[in-house]
């Protein structure tokens, strides 16, 4: 294999792991093809150049050179959210009550609204979001109800006390939500317990829970679980996992590929 494609091979497993806490050896396998003699390899010398951290059964990010920046990661899979955000504008109906919430995702939902919105497709709905990301496409077009709290400006959003205490009285026709893990035992995870405890309140207080999340992020269990699977709506993801895709489908989980 020349040099090229294996540096495309390295960033395709990077772009696969800077949202997530793990990939194992099978998971990789999908993602890029080959033996896992190969992936080993790959691992090994990842690992020496400083990249990952080779962990049982897998492989993680050396944490010391990717924490985790909204601005750092805006620009991984941006392909694979823009359609999985497009689906998610799709299943916004007129007279809904929403709850967006953050991630780098959510963005790109937030835009094929706006364009829903502005060209009549969809009318009298009532906006709710943490994310300052989401404020700002979407009060071009529509009002807007902003839950403060502290601001993270790692995140671009708000979080604490403050805006837990906003979020508890509210109900939503649905709420879109972001997630760092998404695993069939473990359920929806997150990396902090501010955002943990926001979403769990989201999550709680919606009819109906629709969860954004690409490909990389199945199979992943990350620090702290805000909700259990079971109680998700659907699921809207890329086609780069159709086994996990399977097995989500056959516990009875929706599941939109795009």
């Amino acid at each position: 294999m020349n040099r090229t494609a294996i540096m495309d091979r390295k960033n395709k497993l990077l772009d696969a792991l800077k949202m997530t806490s793990k990939i194992t050896v099978e998971d990789a396998m999908s993602l890029l093809g080959g033996a896992s003699s190969t992936i080993s390899r790959l691992f090994l010398e990842m690992e020496q150049e400083g990249l990952i951290t080779r962990v049982q059964g897998g492989a993680a990010l050396a944490r010391d050179k990717w924490e985790y920046t909204y601005d750092r990661f805006e620009s991984v899979l941006v392909e694979e959210k823009r359609r999985i955000g497009y689906a998610a504008a799709q299943m916004v109906y007129d007279g809904d009550t929403l709850f967006l919430g953050n991630g780098t995702t959510l963005p790109h939902m937030c835009i094929a609204l706006a364009k829903r919105i502005e060209e009549g497709e969809v009318s009298r709905l009532q906006l709710f979001t943490n994310s300052l990301i989401n404020l700002n496409i979407l009060s071009r077009v529509t009002g807007v109800f902003l839950i403060g709290g502290e601001y993270n400006p790692l995140h671009h959003d708000f979080r604490g006390y403050m805006a837990e205490e906003a979020m508890k009285p509210l109900h939503f026709s649905k709420s879109f939500l972001g997630a760092n893990g998404v695993d069939i035992e473990r359920g929806l995870t997150t990396l902090d317990f501010s955002s943990a405890r926001l979403m769990k309140i989201a999550f709680a207080n919606s009819s109906q829970r629709y969860i954004l999340a690409d490909s990389s992020k199945f199979n992943v269990i990350s620090s702290i679980q805000y909700a259990d699977i079971k109680g998700v709506k659907g699921i809207i993801t890329d086609g780069n996992n159709e086994k996990y895709v399977a097995a989500l489908l056959r516990e009875g989980i929706g599941v939109t590929v795009v």
